[in-house]
């Protein structure tokens, strides 16, 4: 019987590969490997027409004075604040406490111009829906071809 060895990193090649896996998963908000359990909160679906761009940010639990959103150049930014009833009671006992005191700061980067001054808000159902329109320098216009 043969027996194999093992050499996990026989080259410098070999080991930056493995690095680069490592802060690829880091970088996928660590849906890899390396960090299984780590991601940006909120979760976040952004997607766009032709005239707005719309962010949907799951935020269970959360009343709109505890949200709020700006908007500064290309920038939006979502932050919460979540405190849970008996926090800071007397005399009371936890026998688990997973749903803990928290707060979040999320930004995310747009890659066209909005009307900051048309944004819309709205939440429902642990749901918030952010509807930006998009300026009119963003809007696709079609250009009449003539001939020479």
């Amino acid at each position: 019987m043969l027996a194999n060895r093992f050499f996990p990193l026989t080259t410098y090649e070999d080991l930056r590969g493995e690095l680069d896996r490592v802060f690829d998963a880091f970088g996928r908000g660590g849906r890899g490997l390396a960090f299984p359990n780590m991601r940006s909160m909120p979760a976040v679906n952004v997607w766009d027409d032709e005239g707005h761009i719309f962010i949907e940010a799951e935020v269970p639990g959360m009343k709109m004075e505890d949200l709020g959103v700006e908007v500064l150049g290309r920038e939006v930014r979502l932050t919460g604040s979540r405190t849970t009833e008996h926090e800071h009671e007397e005399g009371i006992n936890f026998h688990r406490r997973e749903r803990a005191h928290s707060t979040f700061t999320r930004s995310l980067a747009l890659d066209t111009d909005v009307e900051a001054d048309k944004v819309k808000a709205v939440l429902k159902d642990g749901v918030l829906t952010i509807t930006l329109p998009k300026a009119e320098t963003a809007k696709a216009r079609r250009i009449e071809v003539k001939g020479a």
